[in-house]
């Protein structure tokens, strides 16, 4: 179970798990603690990571169960469809799970997929998230207000011999998933993550080694993200495009310790003997949380970084909080763990309630005032209507695109998409419109307003390189390995120049003149100064919630 990273809710009785070959722990059998009715119900209810409808505070926690959720990206580079980003999540409620990155820890590119003993298949998201798409003969349904479609497709058959020993023939399918976005991801027979591809056709796709351990991550434009792994199966390391490495350190109990960044700076956790994380600590050693829990995994006090004391009472259906001046705020919610109401410490108060589909029907806030809504079957707002009674109104395509939107004064936006999904012109409601065409990957190659004015786009790699203004005036960009903007230079011929840091961060400006301004970071990626092209410096302190506290 150490080595196939297998989570406590699945180990029951005929339940099928796609097992990879272990190699180590070998000696060291897993017996998952049992499960109380709470913990079930949480599982069963999606509230790992971004629980729907839930509501967050402190340094973060979900005030409806209790779970710590700490969200880290290692590393965002700029890529064709948007940055592109290492990322992590811990639940402090994930105490069954143990990942590429330790206990608790959830990482965006180790979704995955297993299945139960009634052919129900259970999807394992990014925030560490576990959805249970329940199978009705050949179709599969996600759970209520996730909007999101599961196809199981035949791609192959394979004679049935397993050790040796002859089989029957078995196919081999893939699992395709597809949300409202028209995004799809694609699991192989394993349950592994193989491809994302979004409506445009820029593919992210996945690589494992013979352990069937994610092993290259290749972006969109052909960026490649290097794993390795560590004796005990954890990542050790992952190597970025610009030639720089990102470090992960562990504990004997398969806990994360210690992130080392790009540039040697180091994040520390630590954690109880039960895996709970306790503390982390930032670039600047600074302790920037200390958590202290129940038996049920909740968090009861959070202790920030200035010392200031912030404390959480549960109760069946009931949250009370009081933060660290004292304030007290009481969090309700259902069966489900959705926000039926809070109040303030002021004595005012909001509530909502939710509609058989799991969406938000009707939210009410301190002044008494009533909004409710209205949805297609694929989650789509069709109407606001507040309550004076004034109504707005959306209306959607079969991929929905929207297609038009009248606002609460009646007034009509109109949309256009060609076959990919691209926004091709929009008409305002005083019937002016402005046009837009792509390339193949979905940038924008023009735009035209409602006056004929026309601006055109050019493009290398992931990057734009050149921008034609209505009068024929040219502006060029260059780029670093990051895809980080090195360069401008405008119509008339002056260049701006930037750099950066191997975290990514801007570190210089020359404008065209050659003007001047340079920025200084801590460890923990704050300003701590800036220098003016004429030689004046400003530096800043910070006290250990981030907050600027000196500027000289």
């Amino acid at each position: 179970a150490y080595d196939n990273r297998i989570q406590d809710m699945l180990l029951v009785k005929n339940n099928t798990l796609f097992i990879r070959n272990p190699r180590q722990n070998a000696t060291k059998p897993y017996n998952p603690p049992a499960l109380n009715d709470k913990t079930k119900a949480d599982v069963d209810m999606l509230l790992m990571g971004r629980g729907l409808h839930c509501e967050f505070g402190f340094e973060p926690i979900n005030l409806n169960t209790g779970n710590f959720y700490l969200e880290r990206v290692d590393v965002s580079i700029p890529d064709i469809d948007g940055d592109f980003a290492i990322a992590r999540s811990y639940n402090s409620k994930a105490a069954g799970i143990n990942s590429l990155f330790g206990r608790g820890w959830s990482f965006a590119f180790n979704e995955q997929l297993s299945s139960d003993e009634e052919g129900n298949l259970y999807y394992t998201r990014t925030d560490g998230a576990i959805l249970k798409f329940t199978k009705d003969g050949d179709t599969y349904t996600a759970p209520a207000g996730y909007d999101l479609k599961l196809d199981v497709k035949t791609v192959d058959t394979k004679e049935g011999d397993f050790g040796g020993e002859e089989k029957e023939a078995y196919e081999v399918k893939e699992y395709h998933i597809t949300d409202t976005d028209q995004q799809e991801k694609v699991f192989n027979f394993h349950g592994l993550l193989t491809s994302q591809t979004d409506e445009k056709g820029n593919k992210t796709s996945f690589d494992y080694n013979e352990h069937f351990q994610l092993s290259k991550v290749t972006s969109p434009t052909g960026l490649v993200y290097g794993l390795t792994y560590n004796e005990a199966g954890y990542i050790g390391a992952i190597s970025i495009p610009n030639g720089s490495t990102l470090s992960y350190e562990y504990d004997t109990d398969g806990n994360l310790i210690t992130y080392t960044d790009a540039m040697g700076v180091p994040t520390r956790y630590e954690y109880d003997d039960k895996g709970r994380m306790t503390a982390w600590y930032d670039g600047n050693g600074t302790k920037v949380i200390e958590n202290v829990y129940d038996d049920e995994n909740r968090v009861t006090q959070q202790t920030d970084a200035v010392g200031g004391v912030s404390t959480l009472s549960y109760s069946p259906g009931q949250t009370v909080t009081t933060d660290a001046n004292g304030n007290q705020t009481t969090y309700t919610y259902d069966d489900q763990y959705r926000t039926t109401g809070i109040t303030y410490p002021d004595g005012t108060s909001v509530s909502k309630t939710y509609d058989a589909d799991n969406r938000l029907a009707s939210e009410t806030n301190e002044l008494g005032h009533t909004t409710s809504y209205t949805y297609d079957e694929n989650g789509n707002v069709l109407s606001e209507t507040r309550f004076d009674g004034a109504t707005k109104t959306s209306r959607y395509d079969e991929k929905n695109h929207l297609m038009s939107s009248t606002d609460f004064g009646g007034d009509t936006t109109h949309h256009e998409y060609d076959a990919k999904g691209n926004l091709t012109k929009t008409t305002l409601p005083d019937g002016t419109a402005i046009s837009y065409t792509h390339d193949p990957q979905g940038r924008i190659l023009s735009t035209t307003d409602a006056l004929g004015a026309k601006t055109t786009f050019a493009y290398e790699g992931a990057n734009l390189v050149t921008i034609t203004n209505p009068l024929g005036g040219v502006s060029t960009l260059s780029y670093n390995a990051h895809n980080q903007v090195t360069g401008i230079t405008n119509p008339r011929g002056g260049t701006t120049r930037f750099t950066y840091d191997a975290e990514g961060r801007k570190t210089s400006e020359v404008d065209a003149d050659g003007v001047g301004r340079t920025h200084t970071f801590d460890p923990a990626g704050q300003v701590t100064g800036v220098t003016e092209g004429n030689g004046n410096t400003t530096t800043f302190t910070y006290d250990g919630l981030g907050r600027k506290i000196s500027a000289s």
